[in-house]
């Protein structure tokens, strides 16, 4: 057979193995600087597109070999081509078009080109805060200090070169990225559904089909043995939508069903749901037809056959459900949880192995430990459920995440915060969904909220604690264990967060009231209530009432549990705490140092909790004149703080302001302002009555919570 040749591809006729494209004129090397994902052994086609995007970016260094642009000193990616800013470009298209495909083809094929390229995680503004971090440590250390501050090391840096390209995946809404924009200097490759991303790349590039040449090369290079002529076909009914056209592809690959049998699946499956009567949506859930790739919360509805992604989908999915019911249901849980990756590891058996036949039809991604399924995939299976059976999925979805989460240590503790960061996206996505859980998940919820709420999550720890709370009054009743420890975790996340301590009050009264009334006032957890309705009392201005409360708490407590337990030390810290803001220092003083024993024998001297003693203690000393070994204590707080919780945490704000007021005490106010600058920064101190929404609103309300202290830095004090 004469082998033709079609811009250096082979004909579609022949049967072809995956190929992959040789980085043009630097071979296969990459910028130090790199974290694209791997590419699509399988892409095809697209010249025209990659032209025009090289064209609209123009980088500075096309053509310029291997050592363009590397180290700091490289003048030529700096100042040569500045200015081609006008070069952004967003890849668009509706879902299934491949724009992230392309954009990772293009950075493997002009890698050469550039002295860094950055892949940026952008669908939320947290999730892009996260990827720029970990390039600003790289390329502008230290990544320490205010968020805020990071990123303006980062452009500062960036803002000296014109030889780099990030890549913005998956932006929702432009107007969400607005802090996490980049400077002019170089190149920005944005990805997204909507044309409103125009206001981040001016230039669009519309990412439709395929060419029918290249859906039917796609579809033989997944399958060798299907024929031109029924690739013809098939590519023909999937309108060269290109993950349709892939889908079909492993669908046929890994079956073996003939062309013609997949053809009647498509037509069958596309339109219909899986047996199961309707049932009620609950609060919050959008009717079938809404968008299919909406935020958890939203709903696409059953599938339409003039849609083809829909229509593999669930071509693929109906032909798991009668022929591999494993595989389906897990393809069904997951279809309920973040888009993020889940590991398997201690999932049931059975589970990995349908995990691996899944990734084989191109339904999710298996890596042999973790599985992640598109949120494209996620909204087209759930519009396909009802009844029993998306109660099932519902259900299952919550066995896998309690299976994935090994119970170590206490969540407050830094320890477990790696294991329940992975799963935390995972439970906040599904309780969006749920109406009723296992008393195992309700558990998981609890800690995913206490993880949350003690490493400074605290507008996603008190959605969840509220959630779960209006959740589980319905279904458990407002005095069920349950539910009063959801309410008090809720009101203590806002009081911790500076966010309503008049209403983390009114709750708190009314959670304690009903322990009081249903498991006595001894109890642990009624006890545990009436130390942080005191907190609430405090930080809502009542110090007098709230330290009295206290006391009678920690006299309670060491009666019932004991000088040593953890309850007591959290409420004799607290009402240390109390003691110095009445300027009770010698008190104060002296219970503290006991705290701190205490807390140094049985939580270790690192533990968080033993620091934050430290810290107030601190505060005690100077209080009471003895400014260097308050200046001593803050210092190593504050090194403690820094390593094990963070720059943006309220033990290491309030270790770093309480430092920097030792050293204004000692004469050195200079040094604690530059201190003060360094680890809080001036961005985050609003002296307005209105601060911002997002996840580090709580920074500024702390500021305003000790402005006091913050003016007396400032004014020598």
């Amino acid at each position: 057979m004469t082998r033709v040749l079609t811009g250096g591809r082979p004909d579609p006729r022949e049967g072809v193995r995956p190929r992959l494209p040789a980085t043009r004129a630097t071979g296969d090397w990459q910028p130090a600087e790199w974290n694209v994902p791997r590419r699509d052994p399988f892409f095809v086609g697209r010249d025209a597109l990659l032209q025009r995007l090289h064209r609209e970016l123009r980088p500075p260094g096309a053509g310029r070999g291997h050592d363009f642009g590397r180290g700091r000193n490289a003048g030529q990616g700096r100042d040569v081509g500045r200015g081609h800013s006008v070069g952004l470009v967003s890849a668009r298209g509706a879902g299934g078009m491949g724009a992230s495909r392309l954009a990772v083809e293009y950075a493997h094929q002009h890698a050469g080109d550039y002295g860094l390229v950055w892949w940026v995680d952008a669908d939320t503004p947290e999730r892009a805060e996260s990827c720029l971090t970990q390039l600003a440590a790289a390329i502008a250390p230290p990544a320490a200090g205010p968020r805020a501050a990071v990123l303006r090391r980062l452009w500062a840096e960036l803002g000296q070169r014109t030889d780099w390209l990030l890549i913005y995946d998956g932006v929702g809404d432009p107007r969400d990225l607005a802090a996490v924009a980049p400077p002019d200097s170089g190149r920005m490759l944005v990805t997204s559904r909507g044309p409103a991303v125009a206001r981040l790349a001016p230039v669009l590039i519309e990412v439709g089909d395929l060419s029918r040449d290249e859906s039917v090369l796609l579809l033989r290079q997944h399958h060798r043995g299907i024929s031109p002529p029924a690739a013809e076909a098939l590519a023909c009914v999937l309108a060269d939508v290109p993950f349709a056209v892939a889908l079909a592809g492993r669908h046929l690959a890994t079956t073996g069903q003939p062309v013609a049998d997949y053809l009647a699946l498509l037509g069958r499956g596309a339109d219909s749901r899986l047996p199961g009567p309707e049932i009620p949506r609950g609060p919050g859930r959008a009717a079938p037809g809404t968008s299919a790739g909406a935020a958890p919360g939203s709903d696409p509805g059953a599938a339409s056959p003039a849609d083809p992604v829909a229509a593999a989908v669930a071509a693929g999915h109906a032909r798991l459900d009668g022929a591999d019911p494993a595989a389906a249901g897990l393809l069904e849980q997951m279809a309920f949880l973040a888009v993020e990756p889940l590991a398997l590891t201690r999932a049931p058996a059975g589970t990995a192995a349908a995990a691996g036949r899944l990734d084989r039809l191109g339904l999710a991604d298996w890596n042999g430990t973790t599985i992640r399924v598109h949120g494209h995939v996620q909204a087209l299976v759930r519009g396909r459920l009802a009844g029993d059976r998306r109660a099932a999925a519902l259900l299952g979805a919550q066995r896998l995440l309690v299976c994935a989460h090994h119970a170590g240590p206490d969540p407050t503790d830094p320890a477990s915060w790696p294991a329940l960061a992975t799963l935390d996206p995972h439970v906040r996505t599904l309780t969006t969904w749920i109406d009723e859980e296992c008393p195992d998940h309700r558990r998981l919820v609890l800690r995913t909220a206490r993880y949350l709420a003690a490493s400074a999550g605290y507008e996603a720890g008190e959605r969840l604690a509220h959630r779960a709370r209006i959740r589980w009054c319905g279904q458990l009743g407002p005095d069920h264990p349950d539910t009063l420890a959801a309410a008090d975790l809720e009101a203590s996340i806002r009081v911790d967060g500076s966010a309503d301590p008049d209403s983390a009050r009114a709750l708190l009264g009314d959670v304690h009231a009903r322990r009081v009334r249903v498991l006595g006032g001894q109890h642990r957890d009624t006890l545990h209530s009436a130390w942080n309705l005191a907190r609430a009392l405090g930080e809502s201005g009542d110090h007098d009432e709230s330290a009295r409360l206290l006391h009678d708490t920690v006299a309670r407590q060491r009666a019932e549990l004991g000088p040593d337990d953890r309850d007591t030390l959290r409420s004799a810290h607290s009402l240390g705490h109390a003691l110095t803001r009445l300027g009770k220092y010698t008190a104060a003083h002296g219970l503290l140092a006991e705290t701190l024993a205490r807390r140094g024998r049985t939580s270790g001297a690192a533990h968080p909790d033993t620091v934050w003693t430290a810290a107030v203690l601190g505060v005690a000393l100077r209080g009471l004149g003895r400014c260097a070994y308050a200046r001593d204590l803050h210092t190593r707080a504050l090194a403690g703080a820094r390593a094990r919780l963070g720059d943006e945490h309220p033990l290491t704000l309030y270790a770093a302001l309480h430092l920097a007021l030792d050293l204004a005490a000692l004469g050195a106010a200079d040094a604690g302002r530059d201190l003060f600058t360094e680890v809080i920064g001036w961005d985050v101190v609003g002296w307005h009555d209105d601060p911002p929404a997002g996840p580090r609103a709580w920074v500024t309300r702390w500021a305003q919570g000790h402005r006091e202290d913050i003016r007396a830095l400032w004014s020598g004090g």
